[in-house]
């Protein structure tokens, strides 16, 4: 072996979670290739991407180019710019055919065929109970939320009550409901940035945004990207396994960075919009493989919120490509199913 390149990047949500991802190439050569980078903020968060460089397309080039692919998609879909297209839905009022681009109407469309899979735990109206729980803009509680407090957030949220006409590319919404698609957007954004790429004629190369990814073709010849999942320790850096998924969208949500603690009770972040207290299962991280980022993005969201072994239950009755680290009495217990297996590059437990 003559080269290890260990890459360590912090997968951020809207919430403030981090779970830390390796990218690793553990074979020789990979130095043969030029592998150029350019990289960011964007989204409130930041972005990379590696690409064998290719003639006549300068890094300069690339850099603006993608650049400009995530300016527009966070002009448009940031709820943290009141003048965005999809503030402007937000804040219109209820029962009122509101026009949008039609790739937002898509994403709505998208997150609510996840939030049906589910049985309505993924929603991106979650916001108000987020808020409440103090994961969002607000102040931390100082107490557990009352059922009162409760009633009134959920009051503000369901996925059912926005409308989306894909076709019109409309979206309506029949009570004032807040939508949020930072749990989807991310991965949408890597989709488009990879398109671009294509588009100039890279095509070997790996885009991440906030901790969402897709690779394509090799980092060298022969030697493919490889992806390592961290097993997740506070402190450490140790790969519970590695996968290499070329062509694939990969996406990881966590739960065990962001939590607080009120009376020697524990909240996570991540808020069940079904009962509107934040997750109390085992699962500490689940990371989804799968053609579109934006979906493999939205999957792994639900996947957390859902837990483990009924998330098991899901990814084997939908064909979802699913890895699950749970927290056992004894350190961390990895699951792998069956349409993920193809794309491990380590053991992993079998289901």
């Amino acid at each position: 072996m003559n080269i290890l390149e260990q890459y360590v990047y912090a997968k951020r949500n809207a919430f403030g979670y981090a779970i830390q991802l390796l990218f690793v190439c553990l074979l020789a050569g990979c130095n043969q290739q030029t592998i150029e980078q350019v990289s960011g903020p964007t989204m409130g968060t930041s972005y990379q991407v590696k690409y064998i460089a290719v003639d006549g397309v300068s890094q300069p080039e690339v850099a603006q180019r993608v650049d400009a692919v995530l300016a527009d998609i966070n002009q448009r879909m940031s709820t943290y710019i009141s003048t965005s297209e999809l503030m402007q839905f937000n804040q219109a009022p209820t029962e009122e055919v509101f026009k949008l681009s039609n790739d937002i109407v898509t994403l709505v469309a998208l997150s609510q065929e996840i939030s049906e899979m589910s049985g309505g735990r993924y929603d991106v109206t979650v916001g108000p109970l987020v808020n409440l729980w103090g994961f969002g803009p607000d102040k931390r509680p100082t107490t557990v939320p009352s059922d009162q407090a409760l009633a009134e957030a959920f009051a503000k949220v369901g996925y059912h009550y926005v409308k989306a006409d894909k076709q019109a590319s409309t979206l309506l919404k029949e009570k004032p409901v807040f939508v949020d698609l930072s749990s989807i957007a991310k991965g949408y954004a890597v989709d488009k940035v990879a398109d671009a790429l294509d588009t100039m004629g890279i095509s070997s190369y790996l885009v991440e945004v906030g901790g969402e990814l897709k690779i394509k073709g090799e980092k060298a010849a022969g030697v493919p990207w490889r992806i390592g999942i961290e097993e997740p320790v506070l402190g450490q850096r140790k790969a519970s396994a590695a996968i290499e998924a070329p062509g694939k969208g990969i996406a990881t949500s966590g739960d065990y960075r962001n939590y607080y603690e009120i009376d020697g009770q524990r909240f996570s972040h991540t808020i069940n919009p079904l009962t509107g207290h934040p997750i109390t299962h085992k699962l500490a991280s689940v990371t989804v493989v799968h053609p579109s980022v934006a979906m493999a993005d939205g999957l792994a969201t639900m996947l957390m919120v859902v837990g483990y072994p009924e998330g098991m239950t899901l990814a084997k009755e939908h064909d979802l490509a699913a890895y699950f680290i749970v927290k056992e009495e004894e350190g961390f217990a990895s699951y792998a199913s069956p349409a993920f297996q193809p794309y491990l590059a380590t053991d992993a437990r079998e289901e």
